[in-house]
Protein backbone atom coordinates (compact mmCIF):
# COMPACT_ATOMS: atom_id res chain seq x y z
CA UNK A 1 0.00 0.00 0.00
CA UNK A 2 1.22 3.47 -0.70
CA UNK A 3 0.99 6.27 1.52
CA UNK A 4 -1.91 9.22 1.10
CA UNK A 5 -1.32 13.09 0.49
CA UNK A 6 -1.41 13.44 4.48
CA UNK A 7 1.48 11.17 4.94
CA UNK A 8 3.69 12.78 1.83
CA UNK A 9 2.89 16.22 3.96
CA UNK A 10 4.00 14.70 6.82
CA UNK A 11 7.05 13.61 5.58
CA UNK A 12 7.90 16.75 3.26
CA UNK A 13 7.68 18.79 6.75
CA UNK A 14 9.61 16.60 8.35
CA UNK A 15 12.47 17.22 5.97
CA UNK A 16 12.12 20.82 5.77
CA UNK A 17 12.62 20.89 9.76
CA UNK A 18 15.69 18.46 9.38
CA UNK A 19 17.22 20.79 7.16
CA UNK A 20 16.08 23.74 9.33
CA UNK A 21 17.20 22.10 12.67
CA UNK A 22 20.48 21.45 11.09
CA UNK A 23 21.12 24.64 9.83
CA UNK A 24 20.08 26.52 12.83
CA UNK A 25 22.11 23.71 15.24
CA UNK A 26 25.23 24.39 12.88
CA UNK A 27 25.54 27.92 13.78
CA UNK A 28 26.72 27.00 17.38
CA UNK A 29 29.23 23.93 15.88
CA UNK A 30 32.62 24.46 16.81
CA UNK A 31 34.87 24.58 13.49
CA UNK A 32 37.63 22.44 13.99
CA UNK A 33 39.92 25.56 12.54
CA UNK A 34 39.22 27.58 15.29
CA UNK A 35 38.97 24.83 18.68
CA UNK A 36 37.38 25.86 21.85
CA UNK A 37 37.85 29.47 21.06
CA UNK A 38 35.06 29.69 19.24
CA UNK A 39 32.16 29.10 21.72
CA UNK A 40 31.16 32.41 22.88
CA UNK A 41 29.14 32.78 26.36
CA UNK A 42 25.71 33.02 24.46
CA UNK A 43 25.60 29.81 22.56
CA UNK A 44 23.29 28.02 24.93
CA UNK A 45 21.00 31.23 24.97
CA UNK A 46 21.02 30.54 20.81
CA UNK A 47 20.76 26.78 21.00
CA UNK A 48 17.63 27.47 23.64
CA UNK A 49 15.72 30.17 21.19
CA UNK A 50 16.33 29.36 17.95
CA UNK A 51 17.45 25.17 17.83
CA UNK A 52 15.24 23.56 20.54
CA UNK A 53 11.61 25.09 19.60
CA UNK A 54 12.33 23.33 16.23
CA UNK A 55 13.10 19.92 17.73
CA UNK A 56 10.40 20.27 20.17
CA UNK A 57 7.74 21.37 17.49
CA UNK A 58 8.72 18.36 15.41
CA UNK A 59 9.12 15.58 18.24
CA UNK A 60 5.40 16.46 19.41
CA UNK A 61 4.12 16.34 15.97
CA UNK A 62 5.49 13.30 15.54
CA UNK A 63 4.37 12.29 18.50
CA UNK A 64 0.75 12.99 17.35
CA UNK A 65 1.27 11.37 14.13
CA UNK A 66 1.77 8.46 15.81
CA UNK A 67 -1.39 8.68 17.63
CA UNK A 68 -3.08 8.84 13.91
CA UNK A 69 -1.39 6.14 12.97
CA UNK A 70 -1.79 3.67 15.53
CA UNK A 71 -5.54 4.95 15.73
CA UNK A 72 -6.01 3.95 11.84
CA UNK A 73 -7.19 0.60 11.28
CA UNK A 74 -5.72 0.18 7.08
CA UNK A 75 -2.06 0.81 6.41
CA UNK A 76 -1.27 0.96 9.83
CA UNK A 77 2.24 -0.87 9.00
CA UNK A 78 3.53 0.79 6.02
CA UNK A 79 2.80 4.04 8.09
CA UNK A 80 4.04 2.30 11.26
CA UNK A 81 7.19 1.90 9.40
CA UNK A 82 7.66 5.10 7.60
CA UNK A 83 7.23 6.93 11.35
CA UNK A 84 9.95 4.55 12.64
CA UNK A 85 12.34 5.28 9.69
CA UNK A 86 11.50 9.35 10.26
CA UNK A 87 11.90 9.34 13.57
CA UNK A 88 15.32 7.30 13.48
CA UNK A 89 16.48 9.95 10.95
CA UNK A 90 15.76 12.73 13.66
CA UNK A 91 17.31 10.79 16.05
CA UNK A 92 20.72 10.38 12.98
CA UNK A 93 20.32 14.48 13.02
CA UNK A 94 20.47 15.16 16.71
CA UNK A 95 23.49 12.98 17.19
CA UNK A 96 25.23 14.24 13.96
CA UNK A 97 24.11 18.03 16.16
CA UNK A 98 25.82 16.41 19.51
CA UNK A 99 28.86 15.44 17.91
CA UNK A 100 29.70 18.91 16.39
CA UNK A 101 28.84 20.63 19.16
Amino acid sequence: MQPDRRTLGWLVANCAGLILYLYLASQTWITPIDGVLAHAAGDPFVYMLCVFPVLATFTLSNFAWLIVILKNKQNRLCLTKIWILTAAIWVVANRIDAHNQ
